[in-house]
Formats: structure tokens, C-alpha cells, sequence
């Protein structure tokens, strides 16, 4: 009997060790994925600029990209890993929105109008790096408990 329970518990602490090494994984690539995100996100329309500063946003991910990096995180990631990155991307498509705005109304010259979608345009900037950190987050703990 007791060698039952030593060989239920040592299949259990292997399997914690897989889940913890596969989810490192992806979350590893997930990591990276957002940082090129958090890095794409400072470099449209900055709230500051300095003169000669020629960086460009990097480019967006491919579909097989987005492709290989959701199907991982829909395999191995936590549901609460996965309902943070879905916030992320929505802050992001937010974003994005209010990008797409702004340049309308500065190609425009809407004076006023201009500047408040400016201001809009970077609250939702700012929503977005808190929902890249809660992401950060949510996968660092996970990690540190499995």
C-alpha cells in the first residue's frame, strides 16, 4: 500500500513538473510577444518626441505568428492567462481605434479636436501597458505556484 502512494505521489509531482516546464515555454514566447507589443505601442504617435529620434514601431506579426502563439496559449495556457491576453488585445484594438482618429482629426486640422483625441488616444495607451503588465503578472504567479 505504501508503495502505491509513493508511486501516485512521484506520478503527480512529474506531471506538476511538465505542466510548469511546458507553460515556462510558452510563456517564455508569450513574454517576448509582448514585449515587441509593448514596443510597437510606445512608438505610435509618442506623447514625446526628440528631434532626429527615427524609430519606428517594429513590424506586426504575421498570421502565422499570431496563429502559433494563440494556439500555444490556448493548449497550455491558464484560462487566467488567457482571459488577460484577450483584455491586452482588446486594450490594443482600443488603441488602435483612437490612433486612427487622431491622425484623421490632425490631417484635418481640428485644433481642439485634435488635442482631445490626442489625450484619448494616449489614456488608451496607458490602458493598454497596464493590461500588458496584469498579463506579466497573471503569468508570472502562475508560474511561481506551479
Amino acid at each position: 500500500m505504501l508503495g502505491w502512494v509513493q508511486r501516485d505521489h512521484e506520478r503527480k509531482l512529474a506531471r506538476a513538473a511538465r505542466l510548469h516546464e511546458q507553460r515556462l515555454n510558452v510563456y517564455h514566447g508569450l513574454g517576448q510577444f509582448l514585449e515587441l507589443e509593448r514596443t510597437r505601442i510606445e512608438r505610435i504617435e509618442p506623447w514625446m518626441t526628440v528631434a532626429g529620434d527615427t524609430r519606428v514601431p517594429p513590424p506586426d506579426p504575421t498570421d502565422e505568428e499570431w496563429a502559433g502563439l494563440h494556439g500555444s496559449v490556448a493548449v497550455a495556457g491558464s484560462e487566467a492567462v488567457q482571459t488577460a491576453l484577450n483584455e491586452f488585445h482588446s486594450s490594443v484594438r482600443d488603441f488602435a481605434g483612437h490612433v486612427f482618429t487622431y491622425r484623421a482629426m490632425r490631417s484635418q486640422g481640428e485644433g481642439q479636436q485634435v488635442a482631445d483625441s490626442g489625450m484619448a488616444m494616449h489614456a488608451a495607451r496607458k490602458v493598454a501597458y497596464e493590461k500588458l503588465a496584469e498579463t506579466e503578472r497573471v503569468m508570472r504567479d502562475e508560474l511561481a505556484k506551479l
